[in-house]
């Protein structure tokens, strides 16, 4: 199975049929390739007639982006992230060493000391 949403005809699984969707359905009419990325779309066995109808019923149809863009997690922001951590945990390493000599917990007593900090100045 296809991760939903999909629209019956898109063989390239782009979001929209199209002509490149008939492209893939003219290169293997009357063939027998079983598979929807090279136009079988009812399943049948044969690219023919049937899958030509099938997009004919959805030509120049869409996804809407909002029910593609969902459940796509967004990477930058994970990659900012962690470079910010990074960044900052190399600049303050010196205070680092300076918690774990004291005893605490040197990686969590920093992140609280640095969440209380941004929490402080968002305040103001």
């Amino acid at each position: 199975g296809f991760n939903a949403p999909y629209l019956v005809g898109d063989a390239n699984l782009d979001g929209m049929v199209d002509v490149a969707d008939l492209n893939v359905l003219g290169q293997n009419w009357l063939g027998h390739p079983n598979t929807w990325q090279l136009g079988d779309f009812n399943a049948d066995g044969t690219v023919n007639a049937g899958d030509l109808n099938k997009i004919g019923q959805n030509w120049l149809a869409s996804i809407p982006l909002a029910a593609t863009a969902e459940s796509v997690p967004e990477p930058t922001a994970a990659l900012l992230s962690l470079g910010g951590m990074c960044f900052f945990g190399l600049r303050r390493r010196d205070k680092w060493r300076r918690h774990t000599r004291s005893g605490r917990s040197g990686m969590m007593s920093l992140c609280v000391e640095s969440i209380r900090r941004l929490v402080g100045k968002l305040k103001h």
